[in-house]
């Protein structure tokens, strides 16, 4: 196995049949790798392996385990490009608690754009979807991997990667020609059924719920949520008969009464006109409940206003202002309603088409549920015949449909591929896992959960004062927790009244250490009884082993089974003899050499649970008072917002909203948070948040950039710009608000691009786009081929709704008769060659709407028939080859010739051509040989 850094190999390690790739649909990517080496190696992270064309990195620290000076047993976890998105939070204008409200496509571009800011390269391809209703989700500090599993999961999405090309569709996969069946020489030598008909999976009779807005106090019978009612039933059935009832419930948060309107005029932020209104709101208000109105697309997508009043009248509607938590008041002048913007009223009651609309919608959405609840989800485990892969040339992966067939369980059917895994020195040693509903994996429910336990923890945070009362009462937890590790204090030596002393020593020789590569996370997935020590290596700066040195290395633990009102001492067990350690979690104080052959250094201690959760508190390290002068580790607030971390060097001031940290935001750059900067001289890069100048040059002269505000003139002159000079000094791009000074219409923002030396200019504005010139190239086009102003580069092959694909595409948004077309109007066209679409036919024959030219080579009579709704101005030309006839059918539409109108009409002889054009009325034939 060859390990890569940079694109250069740095090492080949010899690995056996323990290295294993695992690979799930939305799930596991990674390779589990295992070596022995002669020597110490020195991989990083971020050091990667291939397999095939695939990256996999290292993204935590390899394990070594040295069993003697020639012998070490290296144990590593090499992910897919997929982890990588655990790198980025998903945040949204700064935020990482936020709720949205949009379509996949919304979601899915917001996480691109996020993980783009970190890690470049990552695209989106979402084609196959479907248009879908906009949803509001909300997020509390998760990744980007965790985000993307939020959005699949809400729309009933999948999602899988080539690449950094992150593939969204609603179902991943395609269909193979593979078969296997259990038998000698039919590809399986095992195969293993389970379901969840047992654990409550199937659901026979379910309950269904929409949700509470908008329905009136005596809504059947006063129930609080939208429901349904068949013949009698709030509930609908199946395959009771097979197993029985097992009852279930879901809710619909989404499905209740309420129409979806749109905004037909707006004259003013906090009014809009929908004269498709069909009903008086004042007459269905709720008593004692203001009505709202929430906007679902627009500017105002997803926020919620009071309705301060309705004019049934006039169908108009005036909302209050809206007070963000950081005083941005909405509407306002850029976000306000606009002329197709939609909206819904909530807090109202509706008519009762509405409601009885709403319960149909329910029901629908309830039998799509049954439907996938009725049976039990089924998975197979395989053990596949590796010698039949390497005969067959069989290439697995996760997504494929595969024949299953076994006789004796009544299985012959084609079934998705979830997961494989197989060793890397044999590919043909596949065991996979084939199933007919791929889950969200149990890693990322836990994942999630995690995350909003975090999530909980920073909200907290916020509050200053409460965050002191929680420091406070874990700071006296802590006073009756501590002991003396290295058992030589003497009590006599400090008396109450006052401490007299030259020098100043807090702590014990014994923690006296650090650590490297360490991971603490109690809570650990979501569960306050559970922590996670990683592995790491521990530095002791005063102990150390003779001819070895004073570097443990320290193995990972995993606790599950803490006691809830119990605190816990969290010590590293290291070896007297060997540079090796382990964790230990105790109920009792250990001195340091308590126990012989062994050195317990005290790490911290670990808080009873506390609203759900727990906290660590590090005991490591040793604070020095001799004189004027202190030396520690950290110096920290009670709420721990701020800090300075003398060993590693960082620090921050303030809170998230507002302050300044060192190597804490960003590593290695100062970031300044919330605050306007009088006088500032940064090296290298900068960060500030809000920056407002009159006038910004990068120089005086020569190539530079220059940003210009208005000089106050009135009217103003064209100064509110951002210029880009050449080497030369000349102006080359300027980006305005008026750069476009036409005279069709007022001028427009946009941005010029201009040579000063031979007076040539591009503009591209809301006007449009204009080039002046035709030296436009392209790195995919050969050199030597003229190119004009405006060049369209077609790098993806695909074909719209209406058979339509280029470089560059002209849409007439004014079509004669309702038609639709493409393409573009001129006074004269010269090309050095046209293509048309051509297609040879044998028989019968129906032309489609991208057929131009037919070529007919049939043995006997056939009939071609022209397109039924053809677009005025439409040719069609058909050529005989043969002696058989062709029939040309209008198919609804008559043919003229010299002879009249008729139904049909042919070519006479072998060898003729028959050119048609329809004109709106019938078609006209021409024919020549």
């Amino acid at each position: 196995m060859k390990i890569l850094r940079d694109g250069l190999e740095i090492y080949e390690v010899s690995i056996d049949d323990k290295t294993i790739l695992t690979k799930q649909i939305m799930g596991d990517n990674e390779v589990n790798a295992t070596w022995i080496s002669r020597e110490p190696i020195n991989i990083s992270l971020g050091d990667y392996i291939l397999v095939g064309q695939e990256k996999y990195y290292l993204n935590n620290p390899a394990g070594v385990e040295k069993k003697n000076n020639f012998t070490y047993i290296y144990t590593a976890v090499f992910e897919s490009e997929l982890y990588r998105l655990f790198n980025k939070i998903f945040m949204d204008e700064g935020s990482a608690e936020f709720t949205y409200f949009g379509t996949p496509e919304e979601y899915l571009l917001l996480l691109i754009e996020n993980i783009n800011s970190i890690d470049s390269d990552w695209t989106l391809d979402y084609n196959n979807l479907i248009p879908f209703q906009p949803k509001f989700i909300t997020f509390n500090s998760e990744s980007c991997r965790q985000a993307l599993t939020r959005i699949c999961e809400e729309f009933e999405l999948e999602f899988r990667l080539v690449g950094r090309e992150i593939i969204v569709s609603p179902e991943v996969g395609f269909d193979t020609l593979y078969s296997f069946e259990y038998g000698r020489g039919k590809g399986l030598y095992s195969l293993v059924r389970s379901s969840d008909i047992e654990n409550g999976g199937v659901v026979t009779r379910l309950y269904a719920f929409g949700g509470e807005k908008n329905l009136s106090f005596d809504y059947r019978n006063g129930a609080r949520r939208l429901v349904f009612d068949v013949l009698g039933n709030k509930y609908i059935e199946a395959n009771v008969e097979l197993y029985g009832i097992k009852e279930g419930t879901v809710t619909f948060d989404d499905i209740f009464p309420q129409r979806t309107g749109s905004v037909v005029s707006s004259s003013g932020n906090n009014r809009f006109i929908d004269t498709s209104i069909d009903f008086n709101v004042n007459d269905f208000l709720l008593e004692g409940v203001t009505p709202k109105v929430v906007f679902k697309s627009g500017a105002l997508s997803g926020y919620t206003f009071e309705v301060r009043s309705f004019n049934n009248a006039t169908k108009e509607v005036i909302f209050n202002d809206l007070l963000e938590a950081n005083d941005y008041v909405l509407p306002n002048d850029l976000n306000k309603p606009e002329i197709g913007d939609t909206y819904t009223f909530v807090d109202i009651k509706m008519p009762q088409t509405y409601i009885d609309d709403a319960e149909a919608a329910l029901l629908s959405a309830a039998q799509d549920y049954l439907d996938k609840k009725k049976s039990p989800t089924v998975t197979y485990t395989l053990d596949i015949d590796e010698k039949f892969i390497r005969v067959n040339g069989v290439e697995l992966d996760t997504g494929q449909r595969v024949r299953i067939v076994d006789q004796s369980l009544g299985l012959d059917e084609m079934i998705r591929i979830y997961s494989i895994s197989y060793p890397l020195v044999n590919p043909s040693k596949i065991s996979a896992e084939i199933t007919d509903k791929v889950p969200y994996t149990i890693g990322e429910r836990l994942l999630k959960d995690n995350s909003n336990v975090k999530g909980e923890i920073i909200t907290i945070d916020r509050t200053r004062a409460e965050n002191y009362r929680d420091a406070l009462r874990r700071v006296r937890q802590l006073q009756g927790l501590v002991f003396d590790p290295d058992g030589y204090f003497d009590m006599t030596n400090i008396r109450p009244g006052s401490i007299e002393t030259l020098q100043l020593a807090v702590g014990a020789n014994s923690q006296n250490f650090g650590l490297i590569g360490v991971e603490i996370e109690p809570n650990y997935e979501g569960n306050p009884n559970s922590i996670r020590l990683s592995a790491g290596q521990l530095v002791h700066f005063e102990i150390e082993i003779e001819e070895l040195g004073y570097i443990w290395e320290i193995d990972q633990l995993i606790d599950n089974a803490l006691v809830s009102a119990q605190s816990y001492y969290v010590y590293l067990r290291c070896n007297k003899n060997a540079l090796q350690g382990a964790w230990k979690i105790s109920t009792e104080p250990i001195t340091a050499e308590q126990e012989p052959g062994w050195y317990h250094f005290w790490a911290g201690i670990l808080y009873p649970v506390e609203n759900d959760r727990r906290y660590f508190m590090f005991t490591k390290g040793l604070t020095y008072i001799v004189g004027d002068t202190i030396t520690t580790g950290r110096i920290k607030s009670l709420d721990e917002l701020n800090f300075f971390d003398l060993s590693n060097g960082s620090f921050n001031l303030g809170n998230e909203d507002q302050g300044i940290d060192w190597n804490v935001t960003n590593e290695g750059k100062l970031t300044i948070r919330g605050a306007v900067i009088a006088n500032a001289v940064f090296a290298e890069d900068g960060i500030i948040q809000n920056l407002r100048v009159n006038s910004l040059r990068t120089g005086e002269n020569g190539k530079r950039i220059e940003i210009l505000a208005d000089n106050g003139a009135d009217p103003p002159l064209p100064l509110h710009n951002l210029k880009f000079y050449d080497s030369d000094g000349n102006l080359a791009v300027t980006l305005d608000t008026a750069v476009d000074q036409g005279v069709v219409s007022a001028p427009k923002a946009g941005l010029k691009i201009e040579d000063q030396v031979s007076n040539t200019i591009q503009l591209v504005t809301q006007n449009g786009v204009l080039g002046e010139g035709s030296s436009m190239t392209s790195n995919v086009m050969p050199s030597n081929h003229a190119l004009g102003s405006v060049v369209g580069v077609l790098k993806e092959k695909f074909f719209s709704l209406f058979k339509f694909r280029a470089g560059v595409v002209g849409y007439d948004a004014t079509p004669q008769n309702g038609q639709i077309s493409f393409g573009g109007w001129f006074n004269s066209l010269l090309a050095q060659s046209i293509h048309t679409d051509t297609v040879q036919i044998q028989s019968n024959y129906t032309i489609s709407e991208e057929n131009t030219f037919i070529s007919c080579y049939n043995n006997s009579n056939i009939t071609v028939f022209l397109p039924p709704s053809p677009k005025v101005g439409r040719i069609i030309e058909i050529r005989r080859n043969l002696q058989a006839a062709v029939i040309i059918n209008g198919n609804g539409r008559t043919i003229i010739d010299d002879g009249g109108a008729q139904n049909t009409i042919s070519p006479p002889s072998r060898g003729d051509t028959a050119r048609l054009r329809w004109d709106g009325t019938h078609w006209l034939y021409n024919g020549w040989r």
